[in-house]
Parts: structure tokens; C-alpha cells; sequence
């Protein structure tokens, strides 16, 4: 199942390669594209949208989307205690 997911706020020292990388890692879901956009709201963030093919038959992936379809965010550690929160674009 192809879906996208929204980082609302990500520091701009963050490359997408390390956005990839920290994303990779969570077993979240198999990454198709990453893009980004300036913050209108912070000069020194962006948003981060990243669309990705989730494996409903695994069962982890399918409780993230189970969550993500009820409104709620997942959220993602990227340096500890600093984590991300995504929530599902409509």
C-alpha cells in the first residue's frame, strides 16, 4: 500500500540521505521519494514529505497505518531523546 507520511517540522541541518537513513532503520515501511518544503513558518526548518510502500502483511506496519488512519502520529527517533512525529497527508 503506497502512502505518505509528513514530517511537519525538520531541522534543515538534516539531509534527506540522513532522513533515508533514520527512516530506513524503523522498518516503518520501503521509502519511494522523499521531498521537501520550506516552512513558512521558521526559517531554520522544513517539512518533509516521504511516500512509501507499507507491507500490510507485516504486522508492525500494519498497526503504524492502523494508527495513522485514526488521526494519530507515529513518532520516529532520530537522536536520542529527539525524535520526529509523522502523520498521514489526506
Amino acid at each position: 500500500m503506497i502512502l505518505t507520511l509528513c514530517i511537519p517540522s525538520v531541522d534543515r541541518r538534516f539531509t534527506n540521505e540522513y532522513i533515508r537513513t533514520t527512516l530506513d532503520n524503523t522498518n516503518i515501511g520501503k521509502i519511494c521519494k522523499i521531498k521537501e518544503k520550506d516552512s513558512y513558518t521558521r526559517s531554520d526548518s522544513k517539512k518533509v514529505f516521504v511516500t512509501m510502500n507499507v507491507d500490510t502483511e507485516n504486522e508492525y506496519q500494519r498497526q503504524l497505518l492502523e494508527r495513522l488512519e485514526q488521526g494519530k502520529n507515529i513518532k520516529v527517533m532520530h537522536e536520542e531523546p529527539y525524535y520526529w512525529k509523522m502523520v498521514q497527508c489526506k
